[in-house]
């Protein structure tokens, strides 16, 4: 048994119904390797991209050939090879963007070659957000012709969506041996409501997925899955007193609890700059006079942490 409280975000408008301390009949426990579903919070939202510079370059499918030298291949489209791509929370995607996506960019390529093969998990059709958009478009757009599924599961806690990807995956019979998904949490799992036996779980479901030979692709952040070397969020010497001009622009994160994790969900986000006080994180789009990354609060402004050496 449990009680639930709901708790809300005032500056982002949402909401969530969260689970105390579960009590858990002795003879039942030992069966038990997690509980989950009880104690996420959404994660923050992202539909707001940073402005970009005059001199961006649009990355298209040529750039991208060009880039890596992919040329002359010829795909076997009654082959085996198959690839999919995994999306979660409401990350739903809308097939007509797919289809404009091949008639902006690979106009000679036949209609065919712009349709998902297989939907897997809850009915993702629906408006297209900007994750598995750009997933779906680019890896069928560097290997068109190729069977490409799109695994979906939809709900509020992050990682129990992904142990239901997980599991599935293990369940099924022949799956996709390339899975590419687009974004990740790369901080504090704890401050979204994600226990430490669900994730141990989640680990044992990816060492058992790799012994079956399936490769899984994982992005996060603007900076993708190759993240710039961050500083030590628990070592509190490298916050300095030093003034940060910080934007207007920024999320508020009241349920993290310490300094140390308002720093690492500044990392995981790829946010430039950060504050804290007792009761409120708050996270910044845009800041200047900074190192790579600001850091605790001090009389209202932001101090600037010393970059690892």
């Amino acid at each position: 048994r449990t009680q639930f409280a709901r708790v809300a975000n005032n500056d982002t408008g949402q909401v969530a119904l969260r689970a105390g301390d579960v009590e858990i009949p002795s003879d039942v426990d030992g069966a038990l390797a997690a509980v989950g579903g009880l104690y996420a919070l959404p994660l923050p939202d992202r539909s707001r991209p940073k402005s970009l510079s005059s001199s961006s370059t649009d990355v298209t499918v040529d750039v991208l050939k060009k880039t890596y030298n992919i040329t002359g291949v010829q795909v076997d489209r009654d082959g085996h090879n198959q690839m999919a791509i995994a999306s979660f929370l409401d990350q739903t995607l809308n097939p007509k963007d797919l289809v404009q996506f091949f008639s902006e960019y690979l106009p000679d390529l036949p209609a065919s070659d712009a349709v998902v093969d297989r939907y897997v998990g809850d009915n993702q059709i629906g408006g297209g957000r900007r994750e598995p958009s750009m997933d779906i478009q680019y890896i069928m757009g560097i290997a068109p012709g190729i069977w490409t599924e799109s695994w979906y599961f939809a709900g509020e806690d992050f990682c129990i969506d992904v142990k239901r990807w997980t599991s599935a995956l293990l369940e099924a019979d022949s799956v996709p041996l390339v899975h590419s998904v687009s974004y990740g949490w790369q901080g504090d799992l704890s401050s979204v409501g994600c226990p430490a036996t669900l994730v141990d779980s989640i680990d044992v479901d990816f060492a058992a997925l790799a012994a079956r030979g399936i490769t899984i692709i994982f992005s996060s952040g603007d900076s993708g899955s190759g993240m710039p070397k961050k500083p030590d969020c628990a070592d509190t010497s490298q916050y300095l007193e030093d003034t940060a001009v910080v934007g207007s622009d920024a999320m508020s994160y009241p349920w993290v609890k310490t300094a140390e994790q308002c720093c690492s969900e500044a990392s995981g986000w790829d946010y430039p700059a950060w504050t804290f006080e007792p009761g409120n994180c708050t996270l910044y789009w845009q800041a200047s006079g900074t190192s790579p990354r600001a850091g605790a609060k001090s009389g209202g402004d932001a101090v600037v942490p010393r970059v690892p050496k």
